[in-house]
């Protein structure tokens, strides 16, 4: 049988859901998957809002499960369209968040696109994902922590704030939002809980915390490495996460290894209907979000 191709993009927390959905086919339905990492692999351009991303989980997919796609990324488009018409079952494409793309995956399927931002198929793919973190030099200080106490905030500037087409999308949390998640926690700790904000911009950020008032035993980070931002949010007790796939895995590994208490925002994306979606974590507590001008 032939092996599914499964394509790689976005940053490291999408790259990482994509992996999840990699080691589910492999494990649960029993096909190959090689991976296309082709979108990771173009040159940025230089204009303003242009986040070009990087293949940031090299060490945790071998590299005979890599490949570059022959087709330049615009011609791949139509290269599926032909074989959707050809074939209906060889190319099955996430079509919104709550498509499940992976259960329609057939002995004919050929290739699998999609984010599959999923919190049911990361908790199946968990165990051997959990074992290639833990056994990668890069990404070990994830999953191997001393559980520290405090409350971690985690907040998203970059394209959320200055790419309109990205802003429209996912909208900018409010300040409201992570007040009300700091009294939450507050309300039940019996000390005064550091505060570890991690950000993308420690100057926006800065004067993000100045409007909340009354706050002490702040801490502002920003490293160099993301996986060293991630790690901080990992091994913190509480942790008040944004709508940011990043920020997800953050809440995500902390919740599974030291047990810490989760805050998410809802809704998800820039729709104030708020549709339930895969990516919400049953016993995480979800805070409604109001949106930010900037």
């Amino acid at each position: 049988m032939l092996p599914i191709k499964l394509t790689l993009a976005g940053g490291l927390g999408n790259q990482l859901f994509q992996l999840s959905a990699g080691i589910y086919l492999e494990e649960k339905i029993g096909r190959k998957v090689i991976y296309d990492i082709s979108n990771l692999t173009l040159k940025p351009k230089a204009e303003i809002g242009n986040y070009t991303r990087k293949f940031e989980i090299r060490e945790l997919v071998l590299d005979t499960q890599t490949i570059k796609s022959r087709y330049p990324l615009r011609a791949d488009y139509p290269v599926r369209f032909i074989r959707r018409i050809i074939n209906p079952n060889s190319v099955i494409i996430e079509r919104d968040p709550n498509f499940d793309a992976l259960e329609r995956v057939t002995g004919k399927t050929t290739a699998v696109y999609g984010y599959f931002q999923n919190a049911s198929i990361v908790n199946q793919a968990w165990p051997v994902l959990k074992s290639r973190l833990k056994h990668s030099s890069e990404f070990a200080s994830l999953v191997n922590s001393e559980k520290v106490a405090r409350i971690a905030i985690h907040l998203r500037f970059g394209d959320y704030s200055d790419d309109p087409r990205t802003k429209s999308v996912h909208g900018l949390t409010s300040t409201k939002y992570f007040e009300q998640a700091i009294n939450l926690i507050q309300a039940n700790e019996t000390s005064d809980t550091p505060i570890l904000v991690i950000t993308d911009d420690q100057a926006q950020a800065a004067g993000f915390i100045n409007r909340f008032g009354g706050l002490s035993n702040v801490q502002i980070i920003s490293n160099p490495n993301p996986i060293d931002d991630l790690a901080e949010m990992c091994r913190s007790s509480h942790v008040v996460i944004t709508n940011s796939t990043f920020s997800w895995w953050g809440g995500w590994i902390a919740n599974k290894i030291h047990q810490s208490t989760i805050i998410y925002p809802r809704p998800w994306f820039a729709d104030k209907s708020d549709p339930d979606l895969p990516i919400y974590v049953n016993d995480w507590t979800g805070l409604k979000r109001e949106f930010s001008e900037n």
